[in-house]
């Protein structure tokens, strides 16, 4: 299913994703953005799995009005494509509830239509670990109100979830990674909707996706949203919080005085 997540707030929502399409065996077929946008009003229309099943469902939901009749039209179309594997996830203001909102469906799994529940703020998959969350930004998952940079936050986030593995317990012949290709992030405000390119991959179509490690100390220092300059815990050095270290420099100096 590779990579979808978002970023709620009071007056915009921000989704991003990679492009990668793959094959059962995990080769890149494709790259081909997974976001696209209806004409009428702001909302981002997001679909994974089976690219050309995907595209059904985006087109059927076309002629909607609103986002609230997206919503309520998005189920019906899951139903008719319940033999291909897809999921669909929508994005946008809700004139009825006055509120932005995401909304995700999958097909084939029992995962009903239904509006996410992004209690900090953020959600997405594939989920990240708190080790992964500690190694590329040095703390704990925020909310989203502390996110400083949106664009460098997706970068980070996407970044990390290129690590998931997908295996023979989701039905591929071994052990791959599905995020690939690039990184895109739509921002939909009541206003409008765009979408700009934020990352690239060395990945290419007719192979595997292969990702190299990456040394997160560095990652942190020369990428904008890491406030944390500290190197990674690792199980020699226990992890102290810059705001730890800012009250031990503050006492030294009043010793010291």
């Amino acid at each position: 299913m590779s990579a979808i997540d978002f970023v709620l707030r009071p007056d915009r929502l921000h989704v991003f994703a990679d492009v990668a399409c793959y094959y059962k065996d995990g080769t890149v077929g494709a790259f081909k953005s997974k976001i696209v946008f209806v004409e009428r009003f702001p909302c981002a229309v997001c679909t994974m799995g089976n690219a050309a099943a995907g595209m059904l469902v985006q087109d059927a939901l076309a002629g909607c009005a609103s986002f609230d009749d997206l919503v309520a039209a998005a189920p019906a179309r899951l139903s008719e494509n319940e033999g291909h594997d897809i999921a669909l996830a929508l994005g946008g203001f809700s004139d009825a509830r006055g509120v932005f909102e995401v909304w995700y469906g999958r097909t084939g799994t029992g995962q009903q239509f239904a509006r996410l529940e992004l209690a900090a703020g953020y959600g997405g998959q594939p989920q990240l670990t708190d080790e992964q969350w500690l190694r590329g930004f040095g703390k704990p998952m925020r909310t989203a109100a502390q996110i400083v940079d949106v664009d460098d936050f997706a970068r980070t986030v996407l970044t990390l979830q290129r690590e998931h593995v997908w295996g023979p317990a989701q039905g591929y012949p071994r052990n791959v990674h599905l995020v690939g290709g690039w990184g895109e992030l739509a921002t939909v405000t009541r206003d409008g909707a765009d979408i700009r390119r934020i990352i690239d991959w060395p990945d290419q179509i007719g192979e595997l996706i292969q990702v190299p490690p990456i040394d997160f100390n560095e990652w942190r220092r020369t990428h904008a949203e890491q406030a944390d300059p500290a190197p990674a815990p690792t199980s020699q050095s226990p992890r102290v919080s810059r705001h730890e270290r800012r009250r031990a420099a503050k006492a030294q100096a009043r010793k010291a005085a």
